[in-house]
């Protein structure tokens, strides 16, 4: 979730560089944060192609299976989608 906060206040918000750095390292000290390990990336490869993911976003969906996780938000993957009958992804800027 860190590494989509930090592209999309890049890539989408274009904010500047310190400021991106100076958000990353803000959540980086509040997270708990899960390594990304073998096991996260054999989850990963599974999930790929079972879930039409991009290799990113089934690591990072990987990820939080790993940690169980029940939500993770996300604008760029299906809300409401129920994956691996464990976790939910939530788009955070949808209105419901």
């Amino acid at each position: 979730m860190i590494i989509e906060t930090f592209l999309a206040c890049s890539r989408k918000l274009k904010l500047p560089h310190s400021i991106c750095e100076e958000n990353t390292r803000f959540l980086c000290g509040i997270a708990n944060l899960t390594p990304i390990n073998t096991k996260v990336f054999s989850v990963a490869l599974q999930l790929k192609p079972r879930y039409q993911f991009s290799f990113l976003d089934a690591v990072i969906v990987a990820t939080a299976l790993q940690a169980n996780c029940s939500t993770l938000y996300s604008e760029d993957l299906q809300h409401g989608q129920l994956i691996e009958g464990q976790l939910k992804i939530i788009n955070p800027f949808i209105i419901a």
